[in-house]
């Protein structure tokens, strides 16, 4: 459910009518699908964490293969926070350590494999093509990293700053989760987001039950902070292209709107006990 609500937040459905979004998609889909079946397998553990190793590193390999930088880490992100759950669910999600180790081998793996994959498609351009090819590419990543932009529509208006292309890749990105993100200035941005984090802060605070989960929610945690990486360190890319890039926080999305229902089951099952004890 909280999949679904996410995917309605982040306008899922206009993905289905672009070739470039939707590729990230199914490639996170295939990932996501694969990590669900070896995760409920009758195999060992140990074997288990090989095959869902491999299942990262292919994602990696095709999402750099089919992808044009739009929400590239949700190949890693979404299988990664079910991978979570299910462990949860499993009562697998004992130890703080564990949770660290596991976000963060599989999320080198990711950016091995799709780093080889980077270097392995501009080597064969450079050999086919020729040194131009090369320096495109270097081109293209320091455009989209360190680049310059512009405050306005045009390129006479001023350029931004390193604060205000910092600032702006974070603000336009978070804005669009939200409605009349066309009207939304900064300050308004975010002061939506800090109501809508005091409104899930207030619900697990008042309903939580008897446990804050806190391996998982903590483990939720680092994985929606990804994202917001992503817009730093591609800040030119992020500021330019926030209007799809955005729906790389359907992590962020699907993470809290999931622990916060997960922290306030209890005090439902709690409250239909006593409704039927009544009856």
């Amino acid at each position: 459910m909280s999949l679904l609500i996410g995917f309605l937040i982040i306008n899922g459905w206009m993905i289905a009518f672009s070739l470039e979004y939707v590729m990230t998609f199914l490639v996170m889909s295939v990932a996501l699908l694969a990590v669900i079946l070896t995760n409920s397998s009758s195999v060992s553990d140990e074997k288990k964490r090989n095959r869902i190793g491999y299942i990262f590193a292919l994602s990696g390999v095709f999402t750099c293969f089919v992808d044009f930088l739009t929400t590239e880490t949700l190949s890693f992100t979404i299988p990664m926070l079910v991978l979570l759950v299910l462990q949860e669910k499993n009562g697998q999600l004992k130890y703080w350590k564990d949770v660290l180790k596991q976000i963060v081998l599989y999320g080198l793996i990711f950016i091995i494999s799709y780093a080889c994959m980077f270097f392995l498609k501009w080597i064969l351009a450079t050999i086919t093509i020729g040194k131009k090819a090369l320096d495109s590419a270097i081109g293209s990543v320091m455009e989209r990293s360190i680049g310059t932009v512009t405050m306005g529509q045009s390129t006479l208006d001023p350029s931004a700053t390193t604060l205000q292309k910092l600032g702006g890749a974070l603000w336009k990105n978070i804005g669009c989760l939200f409605p009349f993100k066309e009207m939304m200035s900064a300050p308004a941005v975010y002061t939506a987001l800090f109501c809508c984090i005091l409104f899930l802060f207030s619900c697990v605070y008042l309903f939580h039950g008897t446990s804050y989960y806190s391996n998982l929610g903590m483990s939720m945690l680092l994985l929606s902070l990804i994202p917001f990486l992503r817009f730093l360190l591609l800040s030119n890319h992020s500021y330019l292209h926030y209007f799809f890039t955005y729906r790389a926080l359907l992590v962020s999305v699907v993470g809290a709107i999931y622990y916060t229902g997960k922290c306030c089951e209890e005090y439902w099952k709690r409250r239909w006990k006593r409704q039927w004890k009544r009856i």
